[in-house]
């Protein structure tokens, strides 16, 4: 973790959800129409037992905006589910750098700059796009996977999206494959990764290739090791 300056934020008043919003089953909240939650890739950064920021990829739940608040989905035992049951503080970052996502992945959350969270006592990432400070509101751990109800209290646009690239897709589909080792068969972890390996070589850039390198050297080692 690597701690650079501070910058200015956005709060976000207390406010009833919009018509649209869901509530944690998934449905609308004022008729009994479902609809289908966006599911949004970034990483979230949460307070680690020493106040430090352990960084995850992670893909939130919402309706509309995430200004308006969303569903995280933590497995079980996970580091990220117990630093917010400690703490309820965190932070949601968009980005379009591949390699953030590829060191959140790998845990070389230390190379990464992070800044002050400006509304909570957190960590925002300095490389991100967007970044969401938030509190939890809910927390459900019956289930497998934990349903934690977020509420956004302040929002940041570090800098401009830098656009869409195929390498990029790939990369969080490599990174989304070593978080299911242990639940995937090792055969179709194997054939998914050659088509995600030309779209990097066809369409990436240095860092894109970095991030698949760091990604499939890590994930070989598990699969090696895994039973």
């Amino acid at each position: 973790m690597r701690r650079t300056g501070t910058f200015s934020s956005i709060r976000i008043p207390r406010q009833r959800p919009p018509r649209d919003h869901y509530n944690d089953l998934g449905r609308n909240v004022t008729s009994t129409r479902w609809i289908t939650p966006l599911i949004l890739e970034g990483i979230v950064s949460s307070l680690d037992d020493l106040g430090g920021a352990h960084l995850s990829p992670m893909g939130p739940e919402c309706a509309t905006q995430l200004d308006q608040g969303f569903l995280l989905k933590p497995f079980k035992g996970s580091k990220t589910l117990a630093n917010l049951m400690r703490n309820g503080l965190g932070v949601f970052h968009l980005l379009d750098d591949s390699l953030l996502l590829a060191q959140a992945a790998v845990g070389q959350g230390e190379k990464i700059e992070v800044v002050s969270a400006s509304a909570i006592r957190g960590w925002v990432l300095s490389g991100a796009c967007q970044a969401f400070e938030f509190e939890v509101e809910q927390l459900d751990t019956t289930q497998e996977r934990a349903r934690i109800k977020c509420r956004v209290v302040a929002t940041h646009t570090l800098r401009p999206f830098g656009g869409w690239n195929r390498a990029q897709f790939a990369v969080m589909e490599l990174a989304i494959l070593n978080s299911r080792v242990a639940i995937l068969d090792k055969t179709d972890i194997q054939k998914a990764i050659g088509p995600l390996e030309v779209l990097v070589q066809k369409t990436g850039g240095p860092r894109e290739r970095e991030a698949w390198d760091l990604l499939l050297n890590h994930l070989q080692t598990r699969l090696a090791s895994s039973p």
